[in-house]
């Protein structure tokens, strides 16, 4: 099974019965309540700066947004260098794939795995469904 969390064109009644499209929603809404429980209670009590980023790139894609990597350390949540070193230990073991931006040669944009992609929609579709996390 192929878990892709960009939804193809289809007609309105296919769409009703998709759950993707909320499985980006709720990705987005996942990240929404950590950003505000960080203001609380600060970024360094809670911080989960590979799983803010998985969370952002899961959301943006299902948005059809891509996601430059300079994008990815500010989703992070912690300063660039670190943020740069977990972005290489993700691309080192296959999780995330670097690409040129064809129209701006000087971006580099960031996505999931397509093996990433669709672990981490099973998962947050199973969250979803039993409204856990």
């Amino acid at each position: 099974m192929t878990f892709s969390c960009v939804r193809p064109p289809a007609s309105q009644d296919a769409a009703a019965n998709d759950p993707l499209p909320d499985v980006g929603a709720y990705a987005r809404k996942l990240l929404g309540q950590r950003r505000r429980r960080d203001q609380i209670f600060g970024v360094d009590l809670f911080g989960e700066p590979v799983w803010d980023m998985l969370l952002d790139l899961f959301a943006s894609t299902s948005e059809g947004r891509e996601v430059s990597i300079s994008s990815l350390c500010i989703a992070s949540g912690v300063p660039t260098t670190s943020a740069l070193r977990h972005i290489a230990m993700l691309v080192e073991r296959g999780l995330l794939l670097r690409r040129r931006d064809f129209r701006d040669g000087r971006r580099v944009l960031m996505e999931l795995s397509p093996a990433l992609q669709e672990r981490l929609g099973l998962l947050l579709l199973g969250w979803m469904e039993d409204g856990s996390e």
